[in-house]
């Protein structure tokens, strides 16, 4: 696979859209893909960020290892000041954990586009820090469709949804737009038609033009 000129993408989309299978595509296309919630995950067990979840939510959120997922969604979303103290302690380091994975990425493989899998992205406001972002869109319907066959909470789910920017301007703040209401194969599809884009154009982050119109749409 030819190198791309462009080298940081993220991918946006709301729960059971199909964002992280989009970011699973482009990595066998060749992509080095960095997936937040993985490394948010892995934050859970460090210690300074144990100490200031149990300050903030209580010893009932500690677990063996560090912090228990399920109890912490539960005490963080019950209202919006919980929230806030959640991404207050959260947030920062799992931004500087991210910068740092992108630049082990770029060290270790510059030739290839590296991709942020990760749903914030747009309440982070760091969408200018990006040389493309990707909007995964589907139906509700669909989402929560997909999301109960894989066994997920639906009723998390939209408690947190709750807290998120609406979907809208989550997808007017992109510059493509995937669609997936169809197979797999479909999406695969359209990943590699996404693909072809980016390895097409001119943009980097030193300058440059986008490698395609706002706003693209891949169906």
């Amino acid at each position: 696979m030819q190198s791309s000129s462009v080298i940081l993408l993220g991918i946006v989309g709301l729960p059971g859209s199909g964002k992280s299978s989009v970011a699973s595509g482009m990595e066998h296309l060749g992509a080095t893909v960095i997936n937040a919630d993985v490394e948010g995950h892995g934050l859970l067990v460090e210690s300074p960020i144990v100490e200031a979840l149990v300050s903030a939510f209580g010893p009932g959120i500690r677990s063996v290892e560090g912090v228990d997922r399920t109890r912490l969604a539960d005490a963080a979303l019950r209202r919006r000041t919980t929230m806030k103290t959640l991404n207050a302690i959260m947030h920062p380091p799992l931004l500087k954990r991210l910068a740092g994975k992108v630049r082990e990425a770029w060290q270790q493989r510059p030739d290839r586009p590296v991709v942020i899998d990760a749903a914030l992205i747009p309440e982070w406001g760091i969408g200018s820090y990006f040389d493309l972002l990707v909007f995964v869109h589907c139906s509700k319907a669909l989402r929560h469709k997909r999301l109960v066959a894989a066994g997920r909470d639906l009723a998390v789910l939209r408690r947190l949804e709750r807290f998120q920017l609406p979907e809208v301007d989550k997808r007017n703040g992109c510059h493509v737009v995937v669609d997936n209401h169809g197979s797999r194969d479909d999406l695969m599809e359209r990943v590699h038609a996404l693909y072809r884009v980016i390895l097409a154009g001119p943009a980097g982050p030193q300058g440059g033009t986008l490698p395609c119109p706002r706003k693209l749409w891949i169906d």
